[in-house]
Parts: C-alpha cells; sequence; structure tokens
C-alpha cells in the first residue's frame, strides 16, 4: 500500500521518489515516519 501511494504521487516530487527507492535506509525511515503518522491519525478518529 505504502509504495502504491509512493507511485501515485511520484510526478509530483520526482527526486523525493527517487531517493526513496534507490536508497533502502532512507526508503524505510521514510515508511517507519509515515505509518507512524498513520497510526496516530487512526487512534485519534477513533477517540472521537
Amino acid at each position: 500500500m505504502f509504495l502504491n501511494k509512493l507511485i501515485e504521487r511520484m510526478d509530483q516530487n520526482q527526486d523525493i521518489f527517487d531517493k526513496i527507492i534507490e536508497n533502502k535506509s532512507f526508503g524505510s525511515l521514510v515508511k517507519e515516519l509515515m505509518m507512524k503518522k498513520v497510526y496516530h491519525k487512526i487512534n485519534e478518529d477513533a477517540q472521537r
């Protein structure tokens, strides 16, 4: 799902897309940060 969303948006910022795909450690960090953000957003919405 993460990769699909990344590909959908790659035309908006090709440079960052290339860095995420080519640099595995950077890509993993971005994925981890995005998953934490999604987790917190879901929990925030569930508490309403």
